[in-house]
């Protein structure tokens, strides 16, 4: 689980794909890829991350499109959040 804090009063909070699906899904027709799945062609539509609005509570579901289990990641000088690495589809990425 990464939890990183914006400076722009938001929180963004994000965890592995392969514990199952988390209770809130993603809008409809943006589900990810499983390339996991036995069944070729199958979709998590499950958010794996969100992102946090401290200021007003709002929560908002975020497309993880790769694995981020064993990935690290920093805030550039501009405050971009640069997130590399990853586990099995993520190992080759940066985000």
């Amino acid at each position: 689980m990464h939890l990183v804090i914006m400076r722009s009063d938001k929180a963004i909070m994000f965890d592995t794909v392969t514990t199952g699906p988390s209770l809130l899904r993603l809008p409809k027709g943006n589900c990810r890829l499983d390339l996991r799945s036995k069944q070729v062609g199958a979709k998590d539509c499950a958010a794996h991350a969100v992102e946090f609005d401290y200021a007003t509570g709002g929560v908002r579901a975020l497309k993880v499109l790769t694995d981020v289990w064993c990935s690290s990641g920093a805030l550039d000088a501009e405050g971009n959040l640069v997130q590399t690495g990853g586990y099995f589809e993520g190992e080759k990425v940066h985000k």
